[in-house]
């Protein structure tokens, strides 16, 4: 069977969404295939479960687009199979599109945080692929703030880039 790390390399190689209709004949197929096979090409570009890992505002920034992503949060009550609204560790608010998940987030504990891997589309939100939970006592503003020193280019050496 395939390690949780190997899925991630996966995902990284999904095609770029480009609009709303390609998402069901596109994702899905690979998605199922990736996880029923043994054997799969690393990607060149990003080392094996790297991706940038965001807070709502640095999402909503757009410098991110069509990127991979992870973003840790929790789910605001309301919603749809299809789209869910999701608090990130910055307080920011931003919209999910879920229909790529294997099970709804919308009926989600308000209280549970998540981390939640996917692309950054336009317009700010995130086509979601894969969700893990983390728990009720993942504290959000250290979360946070590990993020804003990660991302800033003074300690950039420090986490790879």
């Amino acid at each position: 069977t395939k390690t949780r790390t190997s899925f991630r390399a996966d995902i990284q190689t999904l095609p770029s969404v480009s609009n709303s209709t390609s998402i069901h004949s596109s994702i899905n197929p690979y998605i199922h295939q990736s996880i029923h096979t043994s054997s799969h090409k690393q990607p060149s570009t990003m080392a094996d479960g790297v991706y940038p890992r965001l807070n709502g505002t640095m999402l909503t920034s757009g410098q991110f687009q069509e990127q991979l992503v992870s973003i840790v949060g929790t789910v605001v009550p309301g919603g749809s199979n299809e789209q869910i609204q999701f608090r990130t560790s910055d307080e920011s608010v931003v919209f999910m599109d879920t229909t790529q998940m294997e099970e709804a987030l919308m009926d989600a504990d308000k209280d549970l945080v998540m981390e939640v891997i996917g692309q950054a589309v336009p317009g700010g939100s995130l086509m979601a692929f894969v969700c893990r939970p983390l728990g009720q006592d993942t504290d959000l503003n250290v979360y946070n703030k590990m993020i804003q020193v990660q991302m800033d280019p003074l300690y950039g050496e420090y986490f790879g880039r």
